[in-house]
């Protein structure tokens, strides 16, 4: 056992009034006696719901530090980080977009929040195309002033 004591309880909305249900327990909210198979599909599903919640939030994180990375770049002390970073989070963020698409886009949840969750992706698909634009233009760029 380690410093931190971990519990198993699986915990998910009420089917009747939203309340937080713990599996096994009847709701505190209405006193719905949940069925052991219809609780431990909804917990299930909730659990599934937070992963999704977490990797959404740290690729939109992740995404938006990509343009902190282009920012670097342009810097001449920091420019080596900043372009190693912004080479390292291009190929990371489709990367992680398609995993999360693959793990969790046909996920339905009446979670007031997931549409947020949804945006976060799009988002960081948004600003991946952003930045991958901007470091084809950069370059572009810096190739007619070598040439002229």
């Amino acid at each position: 056992m380690g410093i931190v004591p971990t519990y198993d309880l699986q915990t998910f909305p009420c089917p009747q009034c939203r309340a937080t249900v713990v599996e096994g327990r009847p709701c505190k909210g209405c006193g719905l006696e949940v069925e052991p198979a219809v609780a431990a599909e909804a917990a299930a599903n909730r659990t599934r719901y937070i992963e999704a919640f977490a990797h959404a939030h740290s690729l939109v994180i992740t995404a938006r530090s990509v343009l902190l990375m282009l920012g670097l770049s342009l810097l001449p002390i920091v420019r080596l980080i900043g372009l190693v970073g912004f080479i390292a989070l291009l190929v990371w963020v489709p990367g992680s977009a398609a995993l999360w698409f693959k793990r969790y886009a046909t996920l339905k949840s009446d979670d007031p929040e997931y549409p947020q969750v949804r945006g976060w992706v799009r988002e960081s698909i948004m600003i991946w195309v952003v930045a991958l634009a901007a470091s084809i233009a950069w370059f572009a760029f810096i190739q007619s002033r070598i040439q002229s």
